[in-house]
């Protein structure tokens, strides 16, 4: 058995697909999942035919026609989808070449809103850190106003850490979203 990524051996079990590229293939999987990193999807597309190449179930020869140097593969009289199994995806691999991998409506409304709650707080940080820096500069300048001054700017100062770390936990949370399947 030779493990393949799902998705690359469903459009392999295509009778009608007889003569092909690896950039057409990497194409058919990137047209069958269009949120899958494309630099991912061609190593996959690749360690797929490597395997398939040296187990005899496709030929690889040169392809003249083109400027760069590619190759055509076919499938050989050997080629059994029986002897293929769906590969599952390695321990780190953040790549989900599925298609439950597409967001839910639910997905993209929180992706979207936690973006704007970033946008506005990463407003709201820059506000904050001007107002502390002419606080800063106000009671330099003025030196007999500092005493009233100073607990303002301090106040200013702790907006400014109380939204970076707002900041930090709304991009943490898009990761997330990002790699979760939905």
């Amino acid at each position: 058995m030779i493990p393949i990524n799902e998705t690359l051996l469903n459009i392999l079990q295509d009778k009608n697909l007889k003569n092909f590229t690896a950039i057409q293939l990497k194409n058919m999987c990137i047209k069958a999942l269009p949120l899958a990193n494309t630099k991912e999807t061609g190593q996959l597309v690749y360690r797929g035919l490597r395997r398939l190449h040296q187990a005899g179930f496709i030929d690889k020869k040169p392809h003249t026609a083109s400027k760069k140097q590619t190759h055509i593969f076919s499938k050989t009289t050997l080629f059994n989808p029986a002897h293929l199994v769906a590969s599952q995806p390695r321990k780190g691999q953040k790549m989900n070449m599925t298609p439950s991998s597409t967001p839910t409506p639910t997905t993209t409304s929180a992706h979207t809103k936690l973006k704007t709650t970033l946008n506005q707080y990463q407003v709201d940080l820059l506000s904050s850190i001007g107002e502390a820096e002419e606080f800063k500069r106000l009671f330099e300048e003025y030196p007999y106003a500092k005493s009233s001054l100073y607990p303002k700017y301090m106040q200013a100062r702790n907006q400014s850490s109380t939204l970076v770390g707002r900041i930090k936990a709304i991009e943490v949370c898009l990761n997330e979203l990002q790699g979760l399947p939905s």
